[in-house]
Parts: C-alpha cells; sequence; structure tokens
C-alpha cells in the first residue's frame, strides 16, 4: 500500500487571500481523488477567514 500526504496554505482573511485558499483545497481534493489501486492518500487543511 502506499501512502501520501500533502499539507497547504496559510490563512488571511483577505478577498485574494481566501480565493487563494480555496483553490488550494480544490487541489487538494483533486489529489485526493485516486483511483489507484491500494493507495491512501490525506488531507489536512485549515483555514480561518
Amino acid at each position: 500500500m502506499t501512502y501520501g500526504a500533502i499539507a497547504l496554505g496559510v490563512s488571511e482573511s483577505t478577498d485574494e487571500q481566501v480565493a487563494d485558499d480555496l483553490e488550494i483545497l480544490e487541489d487538494a481534493l483533486e489529489w485526493l481523488d485516486t483511483e489507484e489501486p491500494d493507495v491512501w492518500r490525506s488531507v489536512a487543511y485549515r483555514a480561518s477567514w
């Protein structure tokens, strides 16, 4: 079994930073959605606006 983890992002309350955080989250969710057999992935994501 293969394990993978990714941690990204730093949050601020500006509109630009919120948009950037959402883009990072969307990329992380796409990365999680794998069809590879025997692969387990997780993302620890925290943002506070």
